[in-house]
Protein backbone atom coordinates (compact mmCIF):
# COMPACT_ATOMS: atom_id res chain seq x y z
CA UNK A 1 0.00 0.00 0.00
CA UNK A 2 1.19 3.49 -0.78
CA UNK A 3 0.00 4.74 2.59
CA UNK A 4 2.60 2.52 4.25
CA UNK A 5 5.49 4.27 2.49
CA UNK A 6 7.50 6.74 4.55
CA UNK A 7 6.93 10.42 3.77
CA UNK A 8 9.73 12.87 3.02
CA UNK A 9 9.61 16.63 2.77
CA UNK A 10 11.90 18.25 0.24
CA UNK A 11 13.44 21.68 0.58
CA UNK A 12 11.39 24.32 -1.19
CA UNK A 13 12.60 25.07 -4.67
CA UNK A 14 10.86 27.17 -7.32
CA UNK A 15 9.52 25.02 -10.15
CA UNK A 16 10.53 25.72 -13.73
CA UNK A 17 7.59 23.71 -15.09
CA UNK A 18 5.90 25.62 -17.91
CA UNK A 19 2.34 24.30 -17.59
CA UNK A 20 0.00 26.28 -15.36
CA UNK A 21 -1.17 24.28 -12.33
CA UNK A 22 -4.30 25.99 -11.09
CA UNK A 23 -4.25 26.85 -7.40
CA UNK A 24 -0.72 25.66 -6.73
CA UNK A 25 2.24 27.82 -5.68
CA UNK A 26 5.43 27.96 -7.75
CA UNK A 27 7.30 25.62 -5.40
CA UNK A 28 5.04 22.65 -6.31
CA UNK A 29 7.49 20.73 -8.46
CA UNK A 30 6.83 18.72 -11.59
CA UNK A 31 7.38 14.98 -11.02
CA UNK A 32 10.81 14.87 -12.64
CA UNK A 33 11.87 17.98 -10.71
CA UNK A 34 10.78 16.29 -7.47
CA UNK A 35 12.65 13.06 -8.32
CA UNK A 36 15.78 15.08 -9.14
CA UNK A 37 15.48 17.14 -5.96
CA UNK A 38 15.00 13.98 -3.88
CA UNK A 39 18.12 12.38 -5.40
CA UNK A 40 20.19 15.52 -4.80
CA UNK A 41 19.04 15.90 -1.19
CA UNK A 42 19.54 12.20 -0.44
CA UNK A 43 23.01 12.34 -2.01
CA UNK A 44 24.00 15.38 0.02
CA UNK A 45 22.61 13.93 3.26
CA UNK A 46 24.45 10.65 2.74
CA UNK A 47 27.66 12.50 1.93
CA UNK A 48 27.37 14.61 5.07
CA UNK A 49 26.51 11.63 7.29
CA UNK A 50 28.95 9.10 5.88
CA UNK A 51 32.15 11.03 5.50
CA UNK A 52 34.56 12.62 7.92
CA UNK A 53 35.01 16.38 7.73
CA UNK A 54 36.66 17.18 4.42
CA UNK A 55 39.02 19.96 3.54
CA UNK A 56 37.44 22.65 1.29
CA UNK A 57 39.76 21.75 -1.59
CA UNK A 58 38.17 18.27 -1.69
CA UNK A 59 34.73 19.71 -2.52
CA UNK A 60 33.78 20.56 -6.09
CA UNK A 61 34.46 24.02 -7.49
CA UNK A 62 31.52 25.72 -5.74
CA UNK A 63 32.26 24.10 -2.36
CA UNK A 64 29.23 21.80 -2.48
CA UNK A 65 28.99 18.09 -1.78
CA UNK A 66 26.88 17.76 -4.95
CA UNK A 67 28.59 17.87 -8.33
CA UNK A 68 25.70 17.29 -10.75
CA UNK A 69 25.56 13.50 -10.48
CA UNK A 70 21.77 13.40 -11.10
CA UNK A 71 21.37 16.30 -13.51
CA UNK A 72 20.95 13.94 -16.49
CA UNK A 73 17.50 13.10 -15.09
CA UNK A 74 16.45 16.55 -16.31
CA UNK A 75 17.60 16.07 -19.93
CA UNK A 76 14.13 15.83 -21.50
CA UNK A 77 12.74 18.40 -19.07
CA UNK A 78 15.43 20.86 -20.23
CA UNK A 79 14.76 19.99 -23.88
CA UNK A 80 11.03 20.72 -23.53
CA UNK A 81 11.70 23.83 -21.40
CA UNK A 82 13.88 25.22 -24.19
CA UNK A 83 11.34 24.29 -26.86
CA UNK A 84 8.42 25.89 -24.98
CA UNK A 85 10.41 29.06 -24.32
CA UNK A 86 11.38 29.27 -27.98
CA UNK A 87 7.73 29.14 -29.00
CA UNK A 88 6.27 31.28 -26.20
CA UNK A 89 7.34 34.38 -24.32
CA UNK A 90 8.33 33.43 -20.76
CA UNK A 91 6.53 36.46 -19.29
CA UNK A 92 3.24 35.47 -20.97
CA UNK A 93 3.12 31.95 -19.52
CA UNK A 94 0.66 31.73 -16.61
CA UNK A 95 2.78 29.10 -14.88
CA UNK A 96 5.37 31.74 -13.97
CA UNK A 97 2.78 34.13 -12.56
CA UNK A 98 1.75 31.75 -9.77
CA UNK A 99 2.48 32.93 -6.22
CA UNK A 100 5.55 31.67 -4.43
CA UNK A 101 3.53 31.04 -1.24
Amino acid sequence: MLTALPCVILDRRVSQFWRHQKGSPRWYLATVEAVHQFCVELHMASQEAGQPQRAPEEDNENGSLYAGEYDNLLFFFCYMYTKIHTLYNHDDLRAYKRPLK
